[in-house]
């Protein structure tokens, strides 16, 4: 499928940020796509 710019992909709860943001690194060495780890503060603001 079609990824668009500004989809987004994962949405990750019930954790720690540092564990999230570890998980979702190591998660993006595996698609074939540049990907950007955005917090939801971030996605409200911008």
């Amino acid at each position: 499928a079609v990824v668009r710019p500004g989809r987004i992909i994962f949405e990750i709860g019930g954790v720690s940020a540092d564990i999230a943001h570890e998980a979702l690194r190591q998660a993006s060495y595996k698609l074939p796509i540049r990907t950007q780890i955005i917090t939801a503060e971030e996605q409200q603001v911008g």
